[in-house]
């Protein structure tokens, strides 16, 4: 009976690790394919079901070096560690190469060179700016700190460049970005959102992706001007994660 028990003990951790296993296994899947089609937002599904192609329009893409080798950064590459074509990303990503044009025209910048304060939220532009600046790697995803939200007017980069003490703040003009976008897609999210509210908000999303890559930036941005700045403080390498990771946590410990 002793041994029978043992054997049933033995079975029982089994089953316990093979638990633990699975749940690790499915919380580093939920990280690492964070930008696959798995977590598409339903987009590749529906145009798979539609057969639908999304044709990406080939532009230029962002030149870097990093770590002393040239990398570029295109349009078609973004959304593909985004995990299908997303609005907010084309717009950040036509952000930053017009914010990078005017700051080095046709020089190619060091990534270590860069600085960009963002105070737009959403999963596309943080996936743009984490793919330009942390490279290929979905388990560094970004997290945006507690109450940045993100209007249709907080389509705002400031793009830095250190070694000239030059900035640039690239703004999308309002009137470039729907009124009711924000709320059609909080409707989208809870599952309320009426076959004729979908059809508008897809007509937008669509107007964006196809469209925007191909706009002069002047029709979008404007036409800013590069000026001087001053700097204090530092900002190590990881902080701002680490801080944010911080606030969340207080946050949710505190029930905000």
């Amino acid at each position: 009976m002793k041994g029978i028990k043992n054997v049933k003990k033995d079975k029982g951790n089994i089953k316990m690790k093979r638990g633990f296993l699975l749940f690790f296994l499915v919380a580093f899947l939920s990280v690492s394919l964070s930008h696959s089609n798995v977590f598409a937002h339903g987009c590749n599904k529906c145009h798979k079901k539609e057969g639908v192609k999304v044709e990406v329009p080939a532009i230029p893409p962002i030149n870097l070096m990093v770590d002393g080798k040239r990398r570029a950064i295109t349009l078609a590459d973004a959304f593909k560690f985004h995990g299908h074509a997303c609005p907010g990303l084309t717009i950040a990503f036509r952000a930053l190469q017009y914010g990078i044009n005017l700051l080095y025209g046709s020089e190619i910048p060091e990534q270590s060179d860069l600085l960009i304060f963002s105070r737009m939220a959403r999963c596309g532009p943080k996936d743009m700016l984490d793919f330009l600046m942390k490279g290929n790697r979905p388990s560094k995803r970004t997290w945006p700190p507690v109450g940045m939200k993100g209007s249709r007017r907080d389509w705002v980069f400031v793009i830095m460049r250190k070694s000239t003490c030059e900035a640039v703040t690239i703004r999308l003009k309002p009137e470039r970005f729907p009124k009711d976008f924000f709320k059609l897609k909080k409707r989208q999210k809870e599952k309320t959102i009426t076959p004729k509210e979908w059809e508008k908000l897809h007509t937008y999303m669509k107007d964006i992706i196809l469209t925007y890559p191909t706009m002069p930036a002047e029709e979008l941005f404007g036409k800013p001007r590069k000026y001087r700045f001053l700097c204090w403080g530092t900002i190590l390498p990881g902080e701002m994660d680490k801080r944010i990771r911080q606030l969340r946590k207080e946050s949710k410990r505190i029930g905000r």
